[in-house]
């Protein structure tokens, strides 16, 4: 607010001091409106005190002089009107009132209380006239110096007015100067509002038209200067910050002139390009200054580079941590453009303290200045106004050498984020998958682009690694398709391995078309994938088509494929196929984890209780670890007439004791491997893991994922175990058996021309015939019964094999492959001799520890 008192030397009114005497520039608060109120109240009544006096000596003449002259009016009126009437009463005309020598002379009492006036108490009326021009001079003497009272209580009122402010300091000002005559000299008040022009307007405002007022106008001006741009007035240069800086008040003497003030806005050729402001002589202006936006005034503009015009975007991006675009002026020579740093967010409450200007010149054929200035402050700014950046070209190219090197999506991305914490999420994942397009295509695919891609790789290559299409369907008229992937390394452990095993993955493509694998499982129960396929239906014709053409290529490669096991869960279609592929002697071997899976679910649904579910599953773990099939039939047996009462359940039980494809769930129908496909699926999980980054691939990029997929795993450096490893563990509890003179016993049974040695339990030191008997026929009372008998002692098969072939019908070794029981067989039948650290014998003491005992005196005889 600007708040300008002019008191001409009229009447001082209120109305006076709203209408005309109050320049205001701006908005005023209710508070500022109470105190300029107060402030002429008190002008007023100062005025009025200061002319008490005369008031109280001429207050009977004012009221006679206005009696008289209201009737002198009213009688010219009406003689004027009415030509003919004569005048009641001698009343001086208009003419008489502006030429005379004074005014009517002062009235008598009888007059003033109301009687007629007589003719001669006109003239009497100009004895009047010098008391009332010094009263008319008094009061404009004092109107002065209320004047001057109110200068100084407005001045009083605008510092008020800027300590409650709350708008912080900015750049640029806008003045309003006043200058008012006295003896002293020329008195200037200054005010600060918003600005917004580089440019000087003055203008000089007349506050009367009196004559008094108008020789007033010859020595008061007002002069407005603005400094700024006058498309962006309002815009602000500092987030939360106005545009434009308040200036204190001054005074200035009379003949003041303001000194011509230069802003540099760029360098060029180590000469500054300059916009100047002159200020003619005799003109009044407030200082300019400034108007690069920036927070700190003293610091300087530092030539960075020069560069053509065309190379200023690149330039600017890639100076220190990159700029953002702020605001262009345009000056006489050309353009200058302001950044500020983009590590700090647009809309934040501070912004860093470091800028970067750019000034473009006229002409395409002339570099443009890059200049800097200020420090960085936006490492110590708050985490929620850091701004998110772009990847450099320096991570780009990190995330292109790293998907070369085979490292996983997701371990990509996660370092590219540790390393740019400013880099958003989004930007991370759409460049990783950018270079991983690039890489291995955009998966945009057509069942002809997919036929000819795999004619193109059906071709053997000449590496044994070097993955190929080994088998391919393709159906047009329904979209089907069946590829089969696979190498010469994988398809040669057939030559060692017979096991074989199959299972569908998903979440694979996001087509969501199945990936199937198939593996060989050696001693160790581990699995070696042996071919990969791409199928669209889960059907058997697709499950046939996948083992067929597994088993002719290795015909046509020379390689024997025979299979005597077929491990899978409970699909139905698949255990099909590979029965009428690899023949009807192959053993169809269950998943046990999935058969518990499907009890449970079923107990789950018939909504059984805790208590019930928890002794079946117990039950059922104990019945899968039966020693021998006719130990496993008769407690299968057992436990359906246990849990008879459960009709619906014993009925849901009886596939897998009955059924073909379900029946080979327990532990002794395939001795020596497993009875669950954990290792395929293990195998089905590294590959989701360390391969396909655990993402869902459009099929146009999976084919050539899965192709390196098939190289990986035919690497030389896959272990393939063709018979049981016995760590040295089972063999130092093998010393301690033997040590420890627990026997033994050796059976011949002559129907089948079999050995058996039988061991005894912890529990017990040796094995009597009862227990070999009880252990052969259990008691079939009940359940509880059967299984205690089957687990009381523990039996081994020799055979003329080797001895790692050998098999125990312990728990222990259902589960790992391996128990000392083997080592103790091999040892007592001298198949196998221990190795020298199996012996757990502590190091025995030569003598007692202690310093040796003194020597005694010699008896000595007299």
């Amino acid at each position: 607010m600007v708040v300008d008192f002019d008191f001409p030397d009229s009447a001082c009114t209120s109305q006076n001091l709203r209408s005309k005497n109050i320049t205001a520039v701006g908005e005023t608060s209710a508070e500022e409106n109470g105190v300029l109120g107060r402030l002429t109240r008190a002008a007023r009544s100062t005025r009025y005190a200061g002319g008490s006096d005369v008031r109280q000596r001429s207050e009977t003449d004012g009221r006679q002089k206005s009696s008289i002259a209201i009737r002198a009016d009213k009688e010219q009126s009406r003689q004027k009107r009415y030509p003919s009437t004569g005048s009641r009463t001698a009343v001086p005309t208009n003419k008489e009132h502006s030429v005379g020598q004074g005014r009517p002379k002062k009235a008598s009492s009888s007059t003033a209380a109301g009687t007629k006036a007589r003719p001669e108490a006109v003239p009497a009326a100009g004895r009047h006239e010098a008391g009332h021009s010094m009263e008319r001079g008094e009061a404009s003497r004092q109107s002065r110096q209320d004047k001057d009272e109110c200068l100084v209580s407005a001045r009083a009122v605008q510092d008020e007015r800027q300590k409650r402010s709350k708008k912080g300091p900015t750049i640029g000002i806008r003045a309003v100067v006043q200058a008012h005559k006295d003896d002293s000299g020329v008195r200037h008040k200054q005010f600060s509002s918003t600005g917004a022009q580089a440019e000087a307007l003055s203008e000089v405002v007349p506050t009367g038209d009196d004559s008094e007022d108008a020789e007033e106008t010859d020595r008061t001006k007002i002069v407005r200067t603005q400094i700024g741009r006058s498309d962006h007035s309002g815009e602000r240069d500092e987030v939360g910050t106005p545009s434009w800086q308040e200036q204190d008040e001054c005074i200035v003497p009379t003949d003041a002139v303001q000194p011509p003030v230069s802003t540099s806005w760029a360098t060029e050729n180590d000469s500054e390009v300059e916009v100047k402001h002159v200020v003619e002589q005799g003109a009044n202006v407030a200082p300019i200054v400034d108007l690069s936006p920036s927070p700190d005034s003293d610091a300087k503009w530092t030539l960075y580079t020069s560069v053509p015009p065309d190379g200023v975007k690149l330039a600017v991006q890639d100076c220190e941590f990159g700029f953002r675009y702020k605001v262009e002026n345009r000056v006489t020579k050309g353009r200058v453009q302001y950044y500020y740093c983009r590590r700090i967010k647009a809309k934040a409450s501070k912004q860093c303290e470091r800028r970067l200007m750019v000034f473009i010149p006229n002409g395409s054929d002339v570099n443009c200045s890059i200049n800097l200035r200020g420090t960085h402050t936006c490492g110590t700014a708050k985490s929620e106004d850091l701004a998110k950046i772009p990847l450099s070209k320096k991570d780009v190219a990190e995330i292109n050498d790293l998907l070369h090197s085979g490292i996983p999506l997701k371990d990509i991305k996660k370092h590219i984020r540790a390393s740019n914490q400013q880099v958003s999420k989004n930007r991370v994942n759409y460049a990783v998958k950018q270079a991983s397009q690039a890489l291995y295509g955009c998966g945009e695919l057509s069942l002809g682009d997919l036929a000819a891609w795999a004619k193109l790789h059906s071709t053997t290559p000449p590496g044994n690694e070097t993955g190929f299409v080994i088998g391919s369907d393709f159906d047009g008229t329904t979209g089907r398709f069946r590829l089969v992937y696979s190498s010469k390394k994988m398809m040669s452990r057939f030559s060692t391995l017979d096991v074989l095993s199959a299972d569908c993955t998903f979440k694979t493509t996001l087509q969501g078309y199945p990936l199937v694998v198939v593996c060989l499982v050696d001693k160790m129960r581990h699995a070696h994938p042996v071919a990969f396929a791409s199928i669209t239906k889960q059907e058997e014709a697709d499950y046939y088509f996948v083992l067929a053409t597994l088993q002719d290529q290795c015909n046509r490669m020379g390689i024997s494929c025979s299979v005597k096991a077929f491990i899978s869960d409970g699909e139905i279609a698949l255990k099909k196929a590979a029965r009428s592929v690899f023949g009807e002697h192959v053993l169809l071997v269950n998943c046990y984890f999935h058969v518990v899976q499907n009890i449970k679910k079923y107990l789950t649904k018939a909504k059984e209780s805790a208590d019930h579910k928890e002794r079946i599953l117990k039950d059922v773990n104990r019945i899968q670890v039966a020693p021998t099939p006719r130990h496993f039939d008769d407690a299968c047996g057992l436990f359906c007439m246990k849990y008879g009462a459960l009709p619906g359940f014993v009925q849901f039980f009886e596939k897998y004791i009955d059924n073909e494809y379900y029946k080979n769930w327990y532990e002794c129908a395939l001795p020596g491997y497993p009875a669950t496909n954990n290792s395929l699926e293990a195998l089905n999980r590294a590959i989701k893991d360390h391969h396909l980054d655990r993402t869902r691939e459009p099929f146009g990029t999976f084919k050539t994922k899965i192709m390196k997929v098939v190289e990986k795993y035919g690497a030389d450096e896959r272990i393939i175990y063709d018979k049981r490893l016995y760590t040295i563990e089972d063999e130092r509890r093998a010393f301690n058996f033997i040590r420890a003179g627990k026997r033994t016993r050796i059976v011949q049974d002559w129907s089948d021309r079999a050995k058996y040695m039988y061991f005894p339990t912890a529990n017990n030191t040796e094995v009597t015939v009862r227990e070999i008997e009880v252990f052969n026929n259990p008691d079939r009372r009940s359940l509880e019964h059967y299984l205690k008998d089957m687990e009381l002692i523990y039996c081994i098969g020799i055979t003329d094999d080797h001895w790692t072939t050998w098999n125990c019908s312990c728990r222990w070794f259902s589960k790992h492959n391996s128990c000392y029981h083997v080592v103790v067989a091999a040892v007592t039948t001298k198949k196998y001799q221990l190795r020298p650290e199996a012996n757990t014998s502590s190091l025995t003491q030569k003598r007692p520890p202690g310093r040796p005992k003194k020597m005694t005196k010699a008896l000595i005889v007299d």
